[in-house]
């Protein structure tokens, strides 16, 4: 569980705490009721699928546009028509990547050869998520910082 939420609407990162450091920084507030622009984002339990609920502080009072960073677990893979999680065009480098752990695990030169293609594919990958990301990001000077920053923030107000 990990992550942070972007208001695009007005430009600022909102750090993701879990509740009850939430209700520590923010004892007597009413998260239904207060309203404007959101500064805090929280984890408020699991719904009955399993999913996070996350909440934000106060409640925006006009529509925003949120994005939402996480980490997350892959699903396994187990039948054959099961598909990866990610983007097409890299389903190949987990290709290369197990062939290159099953040769490797059978001590033949071949892993060498797919090492190569999975390293090679995965410096594309990140070329292009470079080349996708330009210009993400740009918010208002200040306002934009890594991940555990925004931890630190939130949780020196603790």
């Amino acid at each position: 569980m990990g992550g942070i939420i972007r208001d695009t609407t007005n430009e600022v990162v909102l750090p993701v705490v879990n509740y009850r450091d939430f209700v520590k920084v923010y004892p007597a507030v009413d998260t239904t009721a207060d309203t404007g622009n959101p500064t805090v984002a929280y984890y408020h339990g699991l719904d009955s699928s399993g999913y996070y609920q996350i909440g934000i502080y106060p409640v925006p009072s006009s529509s925003i546009t949120l994005k939402y960073d996480y980490y997350g677990n892959p699903t396994s893979m187990s039948a054959e028509s099961d598909v990866p999680k990610i983007p097409t065009a890299y389903h190949l480098a987990l290709a290369n990547f197990a062939l290159w752990k099953y040769y490797e695990s059978e001590e033949n030169n071949t892993a060498n050869y797919y090492k190569s293609l999975y390293e090679e594919d995965v410096t594309k990958a990140i070329s292009y998520a470079n080349e996708f990301s330009e210009g993400e990001g740009q918010f208002r000077s200040g306002t934009l910082y890594p991940l555990e920053n925004y931890s630190d923030r939130f949780y020196n107000r603790l």
